[in-house]
């Protein structure tokens, strides 16, 4: 008589242990956080090395020193936070954009606006 016999488990790796988490534990919300961030600190980084050294700006670094790249870099952050999150909570911005270009409401989902605004 014979019997069958269950392949042999697989060791859990460590990229086996992350998609599973990933897939449990809501993994895309988790990557979108990820990128939002790391997002965030590139156009930090990026816009602290352009007001760090342009030349159009060398009196006003020599008068603040290193806090004037600083706040300028924190401030295009703010600019992107009011691009990707208050304006699509503006309720006339939406209405302009669903009356002007019908099929766009598939593409952005703008009722989810309101619930990303609240999260962030």
């Amino acid at each position: 008589l014979t019997t069958l016999r269950e392949p042999p488990m697989k060791p859990w790796s460590l990229i086996r242990s992350i998609e599973s988490w990933l897939v449990l534990r809501g993994g895309a919300k988790f990557l979108f956080w990820l990128s939002w961030v790391l997002f965030h600190l590139l156009v930090f980084g990026l816009g602290f090395v352009s007001y760090q050294l342009s030349d159009n700006r060398v009196n006003a670094r020599s008068l603040f020193g290193t806090t004037y790249a600083l706040s300028g870099a924190t401030s295009l952050v703010l600019h992107i936070d009011v691009i990707f999150i208050l304006f699509p909570v503006c309720r006339n911005l939406i209405s302009f954009l669903r009356s002007r270009m019908p099929g766009l409401n598939t593409i952005i989902p703008f009722d989810q606006a309101v619930t990303f605004h609240e999260a962030t």
